[in-house]
């Protein structure tokens, strides 16, 4: 069964952090927002049974407020095409 597997952005954190200390907090996270959905954390990284973007959007949301995890962070530049905004005409 496919699964979601996530690591940390910045390089240097993932070798140098052992996310099992974090395990509990990374797990209560995922099953509050996905219920269900198996998560599984290891020394470099956690994965859950295959989640919608939306359940991907709020989990990492969700754990970037957390701030013993959310110093293990980058801010990270991406490209983007389009600004998609309401207007009125």
């Amino acid at each position: 069964m496919p699964r979601r597997v996530c690591k940390l952005t910045d390089k240097s954190q993932r070798n140098n952090v052992d996310l099992r200390n974090y395990s509990q907090t990374i797990i209560d996270t995922i099953n509050k927002i996905a219920p269900n959905k198996n998560p599984i954390v290891s020394q470099y990284s956690f994965s859950t049974d295959v989640l919608t973007h939306s359940e991907a959007v709020k989990i990492g949301f969700a754990l970037a407020m957390i701030p013993e995890i959310a110093k293990l962070g980058i801010w990270v530049k991406t490209f983007r095409l389009f600004d998609g905004k309401i207007v009125e005409e």
